[in-house]
């Protein structure tokens, strides 16, 4: 930003990532004390609550965050492979080239968020069931979602809501569409080949070729 003038720019109401050092525990202990939370139905511990913070390349594989907060969190190339992320709040969230090939997302909230070049290889985006609540269910949400240049090969994304999602250059080879909702969703260039699209809703879909030879 070094030849950028600022000086007629109102930046008073701009909202910056906070850093981890700002945190009032450490963030080893907010992921115990979410795990109690999990583990206790909201009894003891703490719901973990890391909107807006910094966690660029932080190495986060295999932690159970479902549930958490992570609105707007920063997470560019951080490794969440295998991450438990059922039902968390990643709206807006900024996870350009982020690892989370295996991740749980089911019923997680990723309307808007930026996964530019992310790895979702084998992710599971699918229904998330609601113990308790016979036949109810829980969808994950990616509206608006900039998905550019995403590696989701043999992702489950059945019944995703993909609405107004950007997948230009996706890789959606093998990835389970079915039943998912891609209404005015950009998909030029994205490979579908093997994909299972039975049932989606692709009205108002950009450059969607399900044709392979």
């Amino acid at each position: 930003f070094r030849d950028v003038d600022f000086s007629h720019t109102d930046i008073s109401q701009a909202v910056l990532p906070r850093r981890l050092e700002s945190l009032e525990t450490s963030i080893q202990e907010i992921f115990l004390d979410h795990m109690k939370w999990i583990e206790s139905l909201g009894q003891e511990g703490k719901q973990a609550e890391l909107a807006r913070y910094d966690l660029e390349e932080v190495d986060l594989s295999g932690l159970n965050l479902s549930a958490a907060n992570l609105s707007l969190v920063k997470l560019s190339k951080a490794l969440l492979s295998g991450t438990r992320l059922t039902m968390a709040d990643m709206t807006g969230m900024l996870g350009y080239e982020a690892d989370m090939t295996d991740a749980d997302l089911r019923g997680a909230k990723l309307d808007n968020a930026n996964l530019c070049r992310a790895r979702l290889r084998g992710a599971n985006l699918s229904r998330m069931s609601l113990i308790g609540v016979a036949g109810n269910s829980v969808t994950a949400r990616l509206c608006g979602a900039r998905l550019e240049g995403v590696d989701m090969r043999d992702a489950n994304l059945e019944a995703a809501d993909l609405t107004g999602a950007k997948l230009m250059q996706a890789d959606l080879r093998g990835a389970n569409l079915r039943d998912a909702k891609l209404l005015d969703a950009d998909m030029r260039g994205a490979d579908l080949r093997n994909a299972v699209v039975e049932g989606a809703d692709t009205r108002g879909a950009v450059g969607l070729l399900l044709d392979w030879d």
